[in-house]
């Protein structure tokens, strides 16, 4: 029911943003709809997120007008009434569903969330690996559980991965944050993602289970990582479709941006295999990395990961050569890709 609900997140955000842009009551209707059907999946904590998500969008749009010396305040309120008309229309469609489940949580633990309870599954800071080598501390499958790093539902709750190649274009396509409104939209939703993940670990979290309304009814701040993954993933085909337009003009020398960041990535995997060989890493999660089998994962993973990274360091580099079949290659970018992430994924599906 979770991915019911945050699947149509990337329709609502379009169809918001049209609205916002044109002022035209069909995508203020469309998104409200699209919303409507999202919370009918059952989910309130990624219904509420996303309203979240609609709130900065709006504000990252009367910035980037503001920015542009074409702001008005009659124009902002009017943008802020299509906001309000959205979240409480597309609220009011599943009235009937969330109003008797509200009241029916007041008979739960729900009633009384904690902190300790809400921050329960925090993003711990070194997870941040997670988004290079997704197995390095271990994995909860069906068939077996090798995951270290945590109790049950550890493992899903702050699963991060998107895929090198993604990674490396999203990062690559930060380069345009300043140019791009809608990359700069982006790329705060993915930093405020990440340190609400951190939940605990961060300072943001806290201010938002105590000050935001709804944040103190939910738990397990690792889902911002969903959040998190949709904004990367949005990254990296702004990065695509920067390096295809730089592949049709013949300018290949861009792409020595992307080959640094994978080689950056994949420097940072070396190392970290280094300092797991020489014990350096043993004091992590109060010496699970001693254990003989967990040592073992961990540096199968990491070797996998450097595998992935120079193999994502070589497409790129191929699709930059001048020739015939350089788009072949830029093809095969996203085939690699794909194959990444159903490797990762398929097991635990």
């Amino acid at each position: 029911n979770s991915i019911n609900v945050i699947i149509w997140m990337p329709l609502i955000l379009e169809m918001f943003q049209r609205a916002l842009d044109t002022g035209r009551h069909r995508w203020i209707v469309l998104s409200a709809l699209a919303l409507g059907v999202s919370t009918m999946g059952g989910y309130p904590q990624y219904t509420l997120y996303i309203c979240y998500v609609l709130g900065l969008q709006w504000v990252c749009h009367e910035l980037a007008i503001r920015r542009d010396k074409d702001w008005r305040l009659p124009s902002a309120i009017q943008r802020l009434m299509m906001l309000a008309v959205v979240a409480l229309f597309g609220l009011a469609l599943n009235a009937f569903n969330w109003l008797p489940s509200a009241e029916l949580a007041r008979y739960t633990p729900r009633s009384s969330m904690t902190w300790e309870a809400s921050a329960e599954h925090s993003l711990h800071p070194l997870f941040i690996l997670k988004l290079l080598s997704p197995g390095f501390f271990g994995r909860q499958l069906p068939a077996e559980n090798t995951y270290w790093a945590g109790g049950y539902s550890a493992f899903w709750e702050t699963c991060l991965f998107v895929g090198v190649l993604p990674l490396v274009l999203a990062l690559w396509a930060l380069s345009g944050v300043r140019r791009d409104r809608n990359v700069r939209f982006h790329a705060v939703l993915a930093a405020l993602s990440l340190l609400l993940a951190l939940g605990k670990y961060g300072g943001l979290y806290r201010l938002f289970f105590e000050f935001a309304p709804g944040f103190g009814r939910f738990r397990i701040p690792g889902r911002f990582a969903a959040l998190l993954s949709f904004a990367l993933a949005v990254l990296a085909a702004y990065g695509c479709e920067a390096l295809c337009g730089k592949l049709k003009s013949g300018d290949g020398r861009t792409v020595r941006g992307p080959l640094f960041v994978a080689a950056g990535a994949g420097g940072v995997l070396a190392a970290l295999f280094v300092l797991l060989k020489t014990g350096a890493l043993n004091g992590l999660f109060d010496g699970a990395l001693l254990r003989p089998e967990v040592n073992a994962r961990a540096s199968g993973a990491l070797l996998e990961s450097i595998m992935w990274t120079a193999l994502a360091a070589l497409l790129l580099w191929m699709a930059a050569r001048p020739g015939k079949y350089r788009f072949a290659w830029a093809g095969s970018i996203v085939l690699c890709a794909f194959i990444e992430l159903a490797s990762f994924g398929r097991p635990f599906l």
